[in-house]
């Protein structure tokens, strides 16, 4: 099978992606391949979520609490930005909430004024519509459910 390669920068600070100064490094990651990698389910959901004129970051850093929380996915197309959380079935309540929250940090942060920031949660087991619905009446942000 033959593999695309694909330069992600990996591991910047939201706040440089943010003020176009990206600090992270650019590597080169196998896309397509049966491979087994760290960071394979990443990029499984990365080539899902795949948009030409976007730019990926892969493990954004992001200041939550007391300590640096890593975002997994973050893309950004002018002044949009789009924040990706992957996570599994049994987790997903949990991860829902935690997205929410880091997106009402961010968007108090930078005032929001000229940029958007949306969620997005992947997960390869979606959970029923009636408990989407009951978890997204409790949040302060609308979170799009993905499927990959």
């Amino acid at each position: 099978m033959a593999c695309k390669i694909i330069d992600i920068n990996t591991n910047s600070t939201l706040d440089s992606i943010i003020k176009n100064k990206s600090d992270g490094i650019v590597k080169k990651f196998l896309l397509d391949s049966d491979i087994k990698l760290k960071n394979q389910e990443i990029l499984t959901f990365y080539k899902y979520i795949e948009v030409n004129k976007f730019e990926f970051f892969f493990k954004v850093k992001f200041p939550y609490g007391r300590r640096i929380k890593r975002i997994e996915l973050v893309s950004k197309f002018k002044n949009n930005f789009y924040i990706y959380k992957i996570s599994n079935k049994s987790n997903i309540d949990k991860d829902i909430f935690e997205l929410d929250e880091i997106i009402s940090l961010i968007k108090e942060k930078y005032n929001a004024t000229k940029f958007i920031f949306e969620g997005f949660i992947g997960t390869t087991n979606l959970p029923n519509n009636e408990v989407i619905n009951s978890i997204q009446e409790n949040l302060s942000n609308f979170i799009t459910y993905i499927k990959y």
